[in-house]
């Protein structure tokens, strides 16, 4: 092999190595919620607060942005003033949790992958209606049977739903 053919290999493999990292995007994995983590927006304690929570790994970031409930996690993803880049949207799987009061940390999971039961009367951390997030649809049906709201997926979550003023005329069973 010449040296104008090694070149040209060389070039090639580094061409297609550059290509396989642009297209390997795989999202951080999640993160442990500590005793003394607190929510972005509140600053509150979030062990302290019930129901599902989130978190979110946002690029130039050592620790993730946590929130005590999944409402709160999906404005900040949609808030136009927020500009950073999001690496993951993580979500308790509330198909994988034991209970509803103290969800523990291996029930992470990827907020796209989700269904959603939205307008249930099952509040969230902060005492308002919240979107509760299941990976397994017949589980959100369930839910939905025994608390109301409707099961959705997250691209069907109008985003003027979660950034409007939370209803706190529900109220929990």
């Amino acid at each position: 092999m010449n040296i104008l053919n090694k070149i040209a290999v060389i070039c090639l493999v580094g061409f297609l190595a550059s290509c396989g990292e642009a297209e390997n995007t795989v999202a951080p994995p999640p993160h442990n919620l500590a005793d003394d983590d607190v929510s972005y927006f509140t600053s509150m304690v979030i062990v302290e607060h019930n129901g599902p929570k989130g978190h979110v790994i946002v690029e130039g970031e050592d620790k993730p942005l946590w929130f005590s409930s999944v409402r709160d996690t999906l404005a900040f993803t949609r808030l136009p003033e927020e500009t950073r880049k999001i690496l993951a949207i993580y979500l308790t799987d509330m198909s994988k949790a034991d209970t509803w009061d103290n969800p523990d940390n291996s029930t992470w999971a990827e907020a796209e992958n989700l269904f959603y039961v939205v307008g249930s009367s099952k509040m969230g951390g902060m005492g308002q209606a919240e979107m509760v997030p299941f990976s397994i649809v017949s589980d959100a049906e369930t839910f939905s049977q025994e608390f109301g709201g409707t099961v959705v997926t997250l691209d069907e979550i109008a985003t003027d739903l979660i950034l409007s003023p939370p209803d706190t005329n529900q109220h929990s069973h």
